[in-house]
């Protein structure tokens, strides 16, 4: 017998969105409710290490991608019309894997 466990996540569950450094460990959250996509930090506030390209065009900029998918994820989080259950799919940690 085949065992399998998932971890969804629910899009109405998300409450914010979490930025880490992975030069200092620095951590930022934006509140789902009072996330503007034109106010997200390009650099880490602590140390400063940019954290996305900026520049060239949209296939390139990996910021304007970001404040899109953000701002994407803000008003879907919002619609009420949407008359599907919408969940995302969280990988398995690496200690569920190897219990398989």
């Amino acid at each position: 017998m085949t065992s399998e466990t998932r971890t969804l996540v629910d899009i109405t569950d998300i409450a914010g969105v979490e930025f880490k450094c992975k030069h200092c460990d620095a951590q930022i959250l934006y509140p789902i409710d009072r996330l503007d996509p034109e106010r997200l930090l390009r650099n880490c506030p602590n140390c400063k290490e940019e954290w996305f390209f900026f520049g060239g065009d949209v296939n390139t900029n990996d910021f304007d991608l970001l404040r899109q998918f953000v701002l994407g994820l803000k008003m879907l989080v919002s619609r009420k019309s949407i008359k599907a259950q919408i969940s995302w799919q969280v990988k398995g940690s690496k200690d569920d894997k190897e219990k398989s």
